[in-house]
């Protein structure tokens, strides 16, 4: 649930967007989920948000603010040790919040598995 709003309605925890697009829209199919068409996951305006399948929300997803510049600047705050637990450090969940990608997607780009062709720059320490 990164980033998404959250509140309570007759003893259940919702996502905000969701709840809002139940009422004001209609319900969510269980095969179905809502895109946010202005990439705010806090924004519960049902008219920025689409029903769309899996899939796809996956597949636009995958179109994020993620640039090389941006990629390279995330593994340098690893190698400045500035992303980690410890006070005045930046934990995953933070950064990824601020990049607008999932945790999932920053340890990706942390650990190799994602951007694989986005060189380390000189006078950088070597990637983890």
């Amino acid at each position: 649930m990164f980033g998404y709003g959250r509140c309570q309605w007759r003893r259940k925890t919702w996502k905000t967007h969701r709840l809002v697009f139940t009422w004001l829209v209609g319900p969510i199919p269980p095969e179905m989920q809502l895109d946010h068409l202005c990439r705010n996951r806090r924004c519960c305006n049902p008219t920025h948000l689409e029903l769309v399948t899996g899939t796809e929300n996956t597949r636009r997803g995958r179109r994020t603010r993620l640039t090389e510049d941006l990629v390279w600047t995330i593994r340098a705050l690893r190698d400045f040790d500035v992303i980690g637990r410890g006070p005045g450090q930046l934990t995953i969940a933070e950064l990824a919040e601020t990049c607008g990608v999932t945790p999932g997607q920053i340890y990706r780009i942390l650990s190799g598995q994602q951007w694989i062709g986005v060189e380390e720059r000189a006078g950088m320490r070597g990637g983890r």
